[in-house]
């Protein structure tokens, strides 16, 4: 006996829907998906499935199942405990409902709120909030497992819609209650902190900015306008084409800057901080270019943040790469060197990773890119073989898969290798599987007595990085070598390239302090 018993009008409402719902026929596949459903929702089955599927997909995805989840556990027991001892009440008769649409065993419990609604509806909230784009999928199949449960004559309506509630309600409170870290948010320094000049109102400043850099982005804000607001007696040159870049910089700091700044992207910044380097100024980063990785990385994602730094004078000190290509210096690496096709692999998986996230565009860029992809004949620190790709990312880079995303820290010291081997048949196939696999699935495999024996993809750490290959047929076409999102054609007589880790070479106005 319910303590709580139903008003005669949702009675009423409830019977009502439900002749309706079993009087009307749909086609024999529409009942057997919808009474197959229901019975996947049992326990939560087709929820716990769902959240071991979006792990892999990045740092949303496993943040997203891990609110679904626990979301769902306090709507369950609510429900389930709470809510069907305090209301409950009487099922619909299982001989109401067409034999078709029946479950192998109708259950017994009380009917209000149904426990599968508010389990379907907490998973779908917790997650969608957590991350926008799996709602697309996730609510529609909640939906489906609202409805499925009236279907099958599992439930009444006024059930399910308070279950669905009750589960929603719930994941949302979550939400409000347990925010969680917001995304992209530094919360300590990304390299050693550096006490540097403060810069309050531009004085000493030389900046360069990059009129092409970001002129895609919608409502892009006009830096020079920013900068002048801010430091008004900051030099400031726009790059005209043809202009060469470095030899701005030199000329600036002979002339008397005591800090360069670049408002570009990931290329542009490269050529600053190889004068900055070369000239011990330090240097300042505005995120003006399209994708602004380093900026990002260091904590510079707003100019607001660039100008507050650059006038506390707060600084940290982080290790760049070196690189020489056939004995010749080459621009500063900030971020990432690589041959062979992990360029087009990033390209492609940045096409769909706002949608998608970057887990499931990862997997797809790679099966994409290594599906078309050729081996190149190299050898690195003395190690001969054919690779499809040799990556290498300044300082540490996670996850710890053939396409890592991000780094936790820029002062590590070493460079981080990743190979991808042509080993044994089938190499392309299991490349694939490798990167597809994830970080979790890797660790698994590489404690894997016979599995780990047969692994492509390799990945370990360096401070020297000497990659050489043998004269190329011509008609195969130089050799690409990609750095901070530049490519460099090497010519068929130079096969040589070297890249070094230089730890603490480069001083960066950013955030020096826990935030």
């Amino acid at each position: 006996m319910p303590l709580i018993p139903q008003p005669p009008a949702v009675g009423r409402f409830d019977t009502a829907v439900h002749q309706w719902i079993t009087r009307h026929d749909v086609p024999a596949k529409v009942d057997a998906g919808l009474v197959r459903l229901s019975g996947f929702a049992d326990h939560s089955k087709l929820w716990g499935v769902t959240a071991l599927a979006m792990i892999p997909m990045g740092q949303r995805g496993r943040k997203a199942s891990l609110r679904g989840i626990l979301s769902l556990a306090v709507a369950s027991a609510s429900a389930n405990i709470i809510g069907k001892t305090v209301f409950g009440g009487p099922r619909p008769l299982a001989r109401s409902v067409p034999l078709a649409r029946r479950l192998m065993k109708h259950p017994t419990s009380g009917s209000f709120p149904s426990g599968h609604s508010a389990s379907a509806a907490a998973f779908a909230t917790g997650a969608t909030l957590e991350w926008p784009a799996a709602g697309i999928v996730l609510i529609p199949l909640a939906g489906a497992v609202c409805y499925s449960r009236i279907h099958v004559g599992a439930h009444w309506v006024s059930d399910v819609v308070g279950g669905a509630a009750l589960g929603a309600g719930i994941a949302v409170a979550g939400k409000i209650l347990l925010p969680g870290k917001p995304p992209g948010e530094a919360q300590i320094p990304a390299g050693q902190p550096v006490k540097l000049a403060p810069i309050e109102d531009g004085e000493g400043l030389f900046v360069v900015v990059n009129p092409g850099s970001g002129a895609e982005r919608r409502n892009a804000p006009d830096p020079v306008k920013i900068i002048r607001e801010r430091l008004p007696r900051t030099k400031i040159h726009e790059l005209a084409k043809g202009e060469d870049l470095p030899q701005l910089f030199r000329d600036a700091v002979d002339a008397g800057a005591t800090a360069i700044g670049m408002n570009g992207g990931d290329g542009s910044v490269s050529a600053a901080a190889t004068v900055a380097m070369e000239k011990d100024v330090p240097l300042v980063v505005f995120p003006g270019g399209t994708l602004n990785h380093f900026a990002k990385a260091v904590g510079l994602s707003e100019y607001d943040t660039v100008l507050d730094v650059v006038q506390a004078g707060d600084g940290i000190a982080v290790t760049t790469g070196v690189l020489e290509i056939d004995g010749k210096p080459a621009n500063a690496v900030l971020n990432t060197f690589s041959i062979g096709v992990y360029p087009e692999l990033v390209t492609e998986r940045e096409k769909h990773e706002k949608r998608w996230g970057k887990g499931l565009a990862g997997i797809y860029a790679a099966g994409k890119v290594l599906r078309q992809a050729e081996p190149l004949p190299l050898t690195v620190n003395d190690h001969e073989g054919q690779r499809w790709l040799l990556f290498a990312g300044i300082n540490r880079y996670f996850p710890r898969t053939l396409a890592p995303v991000e780094r936790k820290r820029l002062d590590d010291g070493l460079l981080d290798i990743r190979e991808a081997l042509v080993k044994g048949r089938r190499s392309r196939l299991k490349t694939f599987l490798e990167t597809a696999g994830g970080s979790t699935a890797d660790r698994i495999a590489r404690r894997t007595p016979y599995v780990r024996e047969h692994l492509g993809v390799e990945d370990y750490t360096v401070q020297d990085l000497n990659v050489s290959w043998s004269p190329r047929d011509p008609k195969d076409g130089p050799v690409i070598v990609a750095h901070d999102g530049e490519t460099t054609e090497v010519p068929q007589d130079t096969y040589a390239v070297r890249l070094a880790a230089k730890p603490q070479a480069l001083r960066v106005y950013a955030p020096s302090a826990p935030c």
